[in-house]
């Protein structure tokens, strides 16, 4: 038997805001909750909040290393980047922990925690059983995009899906493929815990979405820090024992393969 609800919302971030309203306007509606990863959307996850809980202490570090500027002696002893990571971690599942638990509860709620998949137009697959409802809510986010890079798959990479969640060990060094407000702020988060930031952009400049006087300004302050290369394409990576080599040519010599997604970008 199908069971039904007035509302199914696929994903657990934006939705909810919606779902919350609909709760609270009086009516006795029933929804069903689809999430297929950690409670919460990817804000809080693997987005707006972890991420801005790591550029804290990089400015505070940031801070300490420019202090003489101001006539303030001051030194960094150490940095706990393990312990940095995991408060973090920590933070965002206590939350994810308690959405989770209050979508549970909730009498009008129902949580799935699967993929779910359409078989008919209000119907859908959540494993053992159908749901149908009168309205669907597609909520699902987005993922990264993994870029056709030769030899990428045979080294293991990081995305913002598991930055905050695997990475435990400071890098030596680390190559950031990408110039966005995403690449630049964990670019200058690393840099600041004392790795060694090398920052690849496709783009004449980084942070292309913004005023080129800010990307300029922006540009120019991080580089401070990091090494930063715009119009380069990244074409390969390989694995050289332990460390993983990239090789990136300069946007004006690319292969016609290339050529396509460049015009593409500057329509």
């Amino acid at each position: 038997m199908v069971k039904h609800y007035d509302v199914i919302a696929f994903g657990t971030g934006s939705s909810l805001n919606i779902v919350s309203e609909l709760l609270n306007s009086g009516h006795p509606i029933r929804v069903a909750v689809i999430e297929n990863n950690m409670v919460g959307g990817i804000c809080l996850t693997r987005g707006c909040i972890p991420s801005k809980m790591l550029l804290y202490p990089a400015i505070t570090a940031r801070r300490i290393k420019e202090a003489k500027r101001l006539g303030i002696n001051a030194t960094i002893n150490s940095i706990d980047f393990t312990g940095i990571m995991e408060r973090t971690h920590r933070s965002i599942s206590s939350e994810s922990r308690q959405i989770e638990e209050s979508l549970k509860h909730h009498p009008l709620v129902d949580l799935y925690k699967i993929n779910g998949t359409f078989v008919g137009d209000y119907t859908v697959d959540v494993g053992e059983e159908e749901i149908e409802g009168n309205k669907i809510l597609l909520c699902t986010g987005s993922k990264p995009y993994i870029p056709p890079i030769d030899g990428l798959e045979e080294v293991s990479y990081l995305t913002n899906d598991n930055f905050f969640r695997d990475l435990r060990k400071l890098p030596r060094s680390i190559a950031i493929v990408g110039g966005g407000y995403i690449a630049v702020g964990l670019g200058f988060f690393l840099a600041m815990m004392g790795s060694k930031v090398t920052i690849f952009g496709r783009r004449p400049r980084i942070m292309p979405h913004e005023e080129p006087e800010i990307s300029s300004l922006f540009q120019q302050d991080l580089a401070k820090y990091m090494d930063i290369k715009t119009s380069h394409e990244v074409v390969e990576v390989r694995k050289r024992g332990e460390r993983k080599v990239v090789t990136a040519e300069n946007r004006n010599r690319r292969h016609s393969r290339s050529r396509g997604r460049r015009d593409a970008d500057s329509r």
